[in-house]
């Protein structure tokens, strides 16, 4: 968190979504940034000038031939220009992406610690619902979302709304997208899925008091589906 708050006046405003969840993010600062061409100590270097949203003329794009060292400021490098041996997803990390996520470590053991209490909670609460469906209990799930199945989702949408908790669907169907055109086909039970399913709060900022308040409201929508009947 130290480093992310330190860093944050440098973070282009392109890329502040990284890092923008933070309350603490100070605003971007282009004055931080050098004026003039930027000087190449050791490397030859192609650069070219990115087409920003923004006035910018400060940052610049390089690309080092070979496995060279460098230094300078007020750069993007990259190597697009290195041979793929396979094909892949581009999992890896940038060194300031890394930095941040070993940084943040012990506070994402104890956020996934602090999200499984909270689905223990919701587990043992919900045995005796009617109509809403929990998912089954798992001591090794990360509890990312916790996701109910209700009729009438978006009328329970509207009942948490007015309680002040936020609650909202978490996937769709992909095949409803346009860009798939040749793939949708009638799959029933995803559509019941698709149509009931909504998660509720269950990471970490969630404390005792709000979910039991959590907890009140889906046992109070479960019995409102009762009367509906």
């Amino acid at each position: 968190m130290k480093l992310v708050e330190a860093i944050s006046p440098y973070v282009l405003p392109v890329m502040r979504y990284k890092v923008g969840h933070l309350p603490h993010l100070r605003t971007f600062d282009d004055t931080l940034y050098g004026n003039g061409e930027s000087p190449v100590f050791i490397d030859e270097c192609i650069v070219e000038h990115p087409k920003y949203d923004y006035p910018c003329n400060q940052v610049y794009c390089i690309e080092v031939e070979g496995n060279h060292n460098f230094a300078t400021t007020a750069l993007i490098a990259h190597n697009c220009s290195e041979d793929c041996a396979e094909a892949g997803y581009k999992y890896h990390l940038c060194d300031l992406e890394a930095t941040i996520g070993i940084d943040n470590f012990p506070y994402g053991i104890a956020s996934v610690k602090k999200a499984r209490e909270n689905a223990k909670f919701y587990g043992e609460a919900f045995t005796d619902l009617k109509h809403v469906v929990p998912p089954p209990p798992d001591e090794t799930s990360s509890w990312w979302l916790y996701v109910l199945k209700t009729p009438k989702r978006n009328e329970f949408m509207e009942f948490m709304k007015k309680a002040d908790i936020m609650v909202n669907p978490a996937h769709r169907r992909n095949d409803i997208h346009s860009a798939f055109p040749k793939s949708i086909k009638p799959l029933p039970g995803v559509d019941d899925y698709d149509s009931k399913h909504c998660a509720i709060p269950v990471g970490f900022w969630v404390t005792e008091s709000d979910r039991t308040k959590v907890v009140e409201k889906v046992k109070q929508w479960d019995s409102t589906l009762d009367k509906q009947k």
